[in-house]
C-alpha cells in the first residue's frame, strides 16, 4: 500500500456554522472501559492533535485498525486523518 499525504483544509470562518465532522480514535481496553478521542478533519489544531496521540498510542504498543461502516478493519501504521473510525487495542501477547 502506498503512502501520500494529504493536505488539510482549514475551515474558513464562514465555514463555523456547517455541521461539524467528528472522526474518531475510540481505545478499548477491559482494565479501563473505552474511551475516545475525536477531531474536525477540517481543522488542522484538532488533526495535529489526533496526529498525536495515534503516536502515542502506538508508541505504547496499541494496534491501530481504521473501520469503515460494518467491515472488518484494516491495520494501520500511519495516522489518517480522513479516517472516520480508528480502533486501537491493546496487543495480545503470548504464554
Amino acid at each position: 500500500m502506498s503512502t501520500t499525504t494529504e493536505e488539510v483544509r482549514p475551515v474558513r470562518d464562514d465555514e463555523d456554522e456547517q455541521p461539524t465532522l467528528r472522526h474518531t480514535i475510540a481505545l478499548l481496553t477491559a482494565r479501563d472501559g473505552d474511551t475516545e478521542f475525536s477531531w474536525d478533519p477540517r481543522r488542522p489544531i484538532e488533526v495535529n492533535a489526533a496526529r498525536d496521540h495515534f503516536a502515542k498510542l502506538r508508541a505504547e504498543g496499541y494496534m491501530l485498525y481504521r473501520v469503515e461502516g460494518e467491515e472488518r478493519g484494516e491495520h494501520i501504521r500511519e495516522f489518517d486523518p480522513h479516517a472516520q473510525r480508528i480502533m486501537a487495542m491493546p496487543q495480545l501477547q503470548g504464554g
